[in-house]
């Protein structure tokens, strides 16, 4: 269990989180799987029959999404196909940061002889249809700090927050014309990116999907067909249609009065040990609303394009469904088979119900994999999970992994970074509170400025008893520091100038620098030679 810890992103350029560490994955994997291999009843199943039966569905669901999306089958020859590692994103265009944990994916499952799994997140509801970028007026190299700017730019027209299972291109004109805009906005970029390649892959996908996400993965799995890192993926939208995913939630919906008091005195916990004041951090409350309990799941009609969180009332014989106050659907109030077929014949017949954060990572650790590599994002709240895991669901906590990377677009940059200011800033602290540390040795000092100095050297190595005393000697001081001051005005102005300049340029460098710029912005060399580094690492 990974408990109270704080995952901050690497800074330095080309820099890595992993936590713990990599050299530790493989017997991490080993302790998760047999502390797993338990026959504590878990959806009307063993655990450990359901872990088995979790890796036969969400394999053969995968190959056959790769088919569906006319993409080769990763093979599987020589794996364990009862070993899965897995790891999950929302499927937009992410910075290298989140792309490295694919990699690393890939290269603990080689190494292990596993099946690496990624999951498509893509019930979840994409934010911005834009990307963002440093971007100066002039042609060539930013000469001013302060012309430095982010600029954003639009892909598409944005729609709300609809999940990506149902998002399609909203405007396919807009959406072609990206990379010309985007040229023209970088036209003083010396640097040769990944937009061109990626929107092509993109368009020429245009006639298989309309779906954005969709065209978006299918992209970024051809560079990294091409790199070497194949991996087999799943969206959370088929996997939540298959039987093992129906068992998992028959767990905690037909418990779901008790499921609901653990789950909040976890997330309250949680708030109070971390001094978090907000309600929605770092996840809502489930609440109750007359006689419905709100469950860790979204839930709504196909073609509705918005996610209702989902309610459940019980009968004798039944759990009524509801998106907020709106009854969609019922389901047995006892796990087992008929729960199973119930669960499918409503995905049939268009009822979407998906897990919510929690809940999906409660899937992947427990009853999908041996070993999840979650981002800085997912790690934070999983501390959560393991606290629901061990007292809610009572059963042992298997180890997940936080990887995560920092890589810097390749543009040009200014000499003055954060730490350079902090310097400057000192220096300039101290020539004015401390000006007779600094007059030059050859500098000319008169008598009376010569005593100034000597009482106030006097004076520092005092520590009068009386707080009347301690008054009396800061005053003089101050008054004794103001009258050296001036003999160091000329080096005080100068590094405030340096200061000055520093600050912008730090500024602009930040904005330069910053770590979550979308992969397709960096050119091919650098961004493949950095993920197979990561993948070769493990």
């Amino acid at each position: 269990m990974i408990a109270g810890r704080r995952f901050r992103a690497p800074s330095g350029n080309r820099s890595i989180l992993a936590d713990p560490p990599v050299d530790t994955w493989a017997d991490l994997v080993a302790d998760n799987r047999r502390a797993l291999s338990t026959d504590v009843e878990f959806g009307g199943l063993p655990l450990m029959d359901l872990r088995r039966q979790a890796a036969e569905e969400a394999i053969a669901a995968a190959q056959a999404y790769h088919r569906d999306a006319g993409e080769p089958v990763p093979s599987l020859a020589g794996r364990d196909p009862c070993r899965i590692i897995a790891a999950g994103h929302q499927p937009e265009l992410f910075h290298p940061g989140v792309w490295a944990k694919n990699f690393a994916l890939n290269g603990i499952a080689q190494q292990l002889r596993a099946v690496p799994l990624n999951l498509i997140i893509d019930h979840d509801t994409l934010k911005a249809a834009t990307v963002h970028f440093p971007a100066w007026p002039s042609d060539g190299r930013p000469h001013a700090p302060e012309s430095v700017q982010l600029a954003t730019l639009a892909y598409d027209t944005y729609a709300g927050e609809v999940p990506f299972e149902e998002r399609p291109v909203q405007d396919e004109t807009l959406f072609a014309a990206f990379p010309d805009h985007f040229a023209e906005r970088t036209r003083n970029w010396d640097i040769e990116t990944l937009v061109p390649f990626t929107w092509r892959t993109m368009l020429a996908r245009a006639t298989m999907t309309n779906l954005l996400g969709e065209r978006i993965v299918r992209a970024r799995r051809s560079l990294e067909r091409q790199w070497g890192c194949v991996n087999l993926e799943l969206p959370m939208s088929r996997l939540a249609s298959l039987p093992c995913f129906a068992r998992f939630a028959s767990h905690l919906l037909t418990d779901i009065e008790q499921f609901r008091v653990r789950y909040n005195s976890t997330v309250q916990a949680y708030r109070v040990k971390h001094g978090i004041r907000s309600r929605n951090h770092p996840v809502p409350d489930l609440i109750t609303d007359a006689d419905r309990i709100e469950a860790p799941f979204w839930i709504w009609r196909a073609g509705e394009a918005r996610r209702g969180r989902m309610f459940v009332s019980k009968s004798e014989y039944f759990l009524h469904l509801y998106a907020g106050d709106r009854l969609l659907a019922k389901l047995p109030n006892q796990p087992g088979d008929a729960w199973v077929e119930a669960w499918q014949k409503l995905a049939a017949e268009g009822i979407k119900i998906r897990p919510r954060a929690l809940s999906t990572t409660l899937f992947a650790r427990l009853v999908l994999g041996d070993f999840f590599i979650h981002g800085i994002g997912g790690g934070k709240y999983d501390e959560v999970a393991d606290v629901l895991i061990a007292d809610a669901l009572k059963l042992p906590v298997p180890i997940f992994s936080v990887l995560t990377a920092t890589l810097h677009l390749p543009l040009p940059g200014f000499t003055s970074h954060a730490g350079d200011v902090r310097q400057l800033q000192a220096e300039a602290r101290d020539l004015y509170w401390n000006p007779q540390r600094h007059i030059p040795t050859d500098q000319p000092v008169n008598a009376n400025d010569h005593e100034s100095i000597t009482h106030k050297q006097t004076l520092i190595q005092q520590s009068p008893e009386l707080k009347s005393l301690r008054r009396q000697r800061f005053r003089e001081l101050q008054s004794l520091t103001a009258a050296i001051r001036p003999m160091v005005e000329q080096p005080y102005q100068e590094t405030l100038a340096e200061l000055d300049q520093s600050q912008r340029e730090a500024g602009a460098n930040q904005r330069l620098e910053r770590r979550d710029f979308a992969f397709p912005l960096f050119p091919e060399t650098k961004l493949q030679a950095f993920m197979q580094g990561i993948q070769g690492s493990m």
